[in-house]
């Protein structure tokens, strides 16, 4: 006896296909979607970036002390000197990225109250606080900051660094990008400027003591090299980092974020995949109320 096909009369599936109704319904949803969407995006907050392109400074070497390691290694050690440094691009790169420069930056500039305006009394001069809601902390401020405002972007191949602050207001961001910059030069040259003075003052007291005429000949070089930095240091602003293409303040209309047609295709897709979903639901009920 041949064997006979099994079949399900009852499928509620069989034969169905996306006619022309249904494929409307998904077409309809996901344009309604996609408007609602951009809608929302046009009164959202607008997002301006504003960048500074720069490039590390090549550290001046006035003296070579290289051949000095043999002679006076240790006591430049103990001096703060490093014999054979290059370059200090990773320090500088360090401290543009950093939380203390970040928290610097904040303070001076009483930040808080703007990058929390929405918590912000300002009438009042106070903090909107409540049973769920506590006054921020500089360490939410720096977190904010690290994560949605401050950006800094390195390319490995050329060595250029883009820094780029986003905020709603263009001119601040442009404002606070330039002075970031400023800042991390600044505190590179202070902080190059006290580690040669430390040095200075350790190297005289050596100098002072030992009266062996070939061991005084290294120091002397030593006492060159920290001057020459302290020179260099306060005569260069830019010491760290060269700004090779300053901040400017982007056009009101050319803001970076929201974008509105990402926010119109993520409505299309969601109303589609809705539609489909309510399509489906439709059919299901449809077969099993036969």
């Amino acid at each position: 006896m041949a064997e006979t096909e099994r079949t399900f009369p009852n499928d509620p599936w069989a034969g169905w296909t996306l006619d022309r109704r249904s494929l409307a319904t998904i077409l309809v949803s996901a344009a309604l979607a996609a408007v609602a969407f951009g809608g929302v995006s046009l009164i959202m907050p607008r997002e301006y970036s504003a960048s500074v392109v720069l490039l590390p400074a090549k550290a001046e070497r006035p003296s070579a002390l290289g051949a000095l390691g043999g002679q006076v290694g240790g006591l430049a050690s103990l001096a703060g000197i490093e014999l054979g440094k290059d370059d200090d691009k990773s320090e500088a790169l360090a401290t543009l990225r950093s939380r203390a420069l970040a928290i610097e930056f904040i303070e001076a500039r009483a930040l808080m109250p703007v990058i929390f305006a929405s918590q912000w009394d300002e009438a009042g001069d106070h903090w909107r606080e409540g049973f769920l809601r506590k006054a921020p902390t500089i360490g939410d401020a720096y977190r904010k900051f690290d994560r949605k405002i401050r950006v800094v972007n390195e390319d490995r191949r050329t060595g250029v660094v883009t820094l780029t602050v986003r905020w709603r207001d263009p001119r601040e961001a442009a404002e606070w990008a330039n002075d970031l910059a400023a800042r991390v030069n600044r505190k590179m040259r202070d902080r190059a400027i006290a580690e040669a003075e430390g040095s200075l003052e350790y190297l005289n007291r050596e100098l002072a003591k030992t009266q062996v005429v070939e061991l005084q000949q290294p120091i002397y070089r030593l006492v060159e090299n920290r001057l020459n930095t302290v020179m260099m240091a306060n005569a260069r602003e830019e010491y760290a980092f060269r700004i090779i293409d300053p901040a400017l303040a982007p056009d009101d209309d050319d803001y970076s974020s929201p974008l509105h047609w990402l926010y119109a295709l993520a409505g299309a897709v969601l109303g589609a995949l809705s539609g489909a979903v309510f399509v489906v639901s439709r059919r299901a009920r449809i077969a099993s109320a036969r």
